[in-house]
């Protein structure tokens, strides 16, 4: 096919897609542009072949209220587009949400239904101590001044196996992170466990706790692969596509009348960096290494 026939069979269905798009079923909503929340839009229309999806960004969304309108179903990627979409005046029609932390996802009304992008902290904690076979004090920052910080942190209490400790430093009690993280570290945990909570785990303070975490020789636990191949030991994470899929069996049901439903993510993946853990000195069990869908290695 030439390049010029190409592009006319593109503009074609970007006006096609314009015309149709009043009457779609669904309306997906990112939170941004970023790769993740696109991912997960994809892997949505990719789970609703036989629907009609619309999506737009949430910056778009007052431009897009003819859509919203129309829509049998809202879907809100990302937890920006969640809190927006849950706001008083939002959709009269099932909302279900999807790319959410399980701690931003219980602040939400009970009506709406979704995927909570979190893997299972029982889960989490079960693969630190295997990793880490003689750790009992897990380390964690979390936001002392914000009621989801203040439940995540019992949470996590929680679910640790008997006689391990948790240690916490409140990331509002010092000028910055990397004054929380210093202290953190002061307090000589074995581990250091993140979450994908933005309200403390920005880049710059993702990139903070890994160089100081490696100059102190403690581990870190990622809440992402890509935070591992940044310099975590280990961690796990759920894909983003796999998120839209599940969603999109959620919204099936919505369109058939069922309830809302919170889930938890089908599938997740292990990654490992044995480059950080030979930095540190660690062995990783040869079985969990073998087991890890990603390992980074020397």
């Amino acid at each position: 096919m030439s390049a010029k026939r190409s592009l006319l069979c593109l503009a074609v269905a970007a006006w096609w897609l314009r015309g149709v798009a009043h009457s779609a079923e669904i309306l997906a909503v990112l939170s941004g542009d970023q790769a993740p929340y696109r991912a997960a839009g994809e892997g949505l229309v990719k789970g609703l072949s036989n629907d009609r999806v619309t999506i737009c960004l949430l910056s778009e969304l007052a431009e897009r209220r003819d859509q919203l309108a129309a829509a049998k179903v809202v879907v809100a990627v990302g937890t920006e587009s969640a809190n927006a979409l849950a706001r008083p005046g939002g959709p009269a029609v099932p909302v279900i949400y999807c790319l959410v932390p399980q701690g931003a996802a219980e602040s939400l009304p009970p009506a709406l239904g979704g995927v909570a992008a979190d893997v299972p902290l029982m889960t989490q904690v079960a693969l630190i101590a295997e990793a880490l076979p003689t750790a009992s004090r897990l380390g964690m920052v979390y936001r002392g001044d914000r009621e989801a910080g203040l439940r995540q942190m019992a949470a996590v209490k929680a679910a640790l196996p008997k006689g391990w400790e948790l240690v916490c430093e409140a990331a509002d009690q010092h000028p910055g992170i990397a004054s929380a993280i210093d202290a953190l570290l002061a307090k000589r945990p074995d581990v250091v466990w993140t979450a994908a909570d933005g309200g403390v785990w920005n880049e710059p303070a993702i990139r903070a706790l890994l160089l100081t975490a490696l100059r102190r020789r403690v581990p870190v636990f990622g809440f992402s692969p890509a935070f591992v191949r940044a310099g975590a030991m280990i961690g796990v994470g759920t894909e983003p596509a796999d998120q839209g899929d599940q969603a999109a069996a959620l919204v099936r049901a919505a369109l058939g009348g069922s309830a809302a439903t919170r889930l938890g993510p089908e599938h997740f993946q292990i990654a490992i960096n044995l480059v950080v853990a030979r930095k540190l000195g660690i062995e990783l069990p040869a079985k969990l290494v073998d087991r890890a869908d990603q390992v980074v290695r020397p």
